[in-house]
């Protein structure tokens, strides 16, 4: 998981750089270098057991494990300093 939120963190960055490029491109300036970065994210929720008696060891019958698919998200804010 931890490889995924990394992963999800260098392609977030990757794609703040190309528009902030682009965009001075369009706009004739220059950036100087990243003077603020910022991050915020969603990962999944860590399962839990559901009652005391699972957590016990007393059984309690299979858990209920939910088929589907885990979304990391990654969202990041670079801050240039311009020319």
């Amino acid at each position: 998981e931890d490889a995924l939120k990394e992963e999800a963190r260098n392609k977030a960055i990757e794609e703040a750089k190309n528009k902030a490029k682009n965009l001075a491109d369009k706009l004739d300036m220059r950036l100087v270098k990243i003077i603020n970065f910022s991050e915020s994210g969603s990962f999944p929720v860590p399962y839990y057991m559901a009652s005391a008696k699972e957590a016990s060891g007393m059984g309690g019958g299979a858990p209920d494990i939910q088929t589907g698919e885990n979304k990391i998200s990654v969202t990041v804010s670079l801050t240039y300093q311009i020319k």
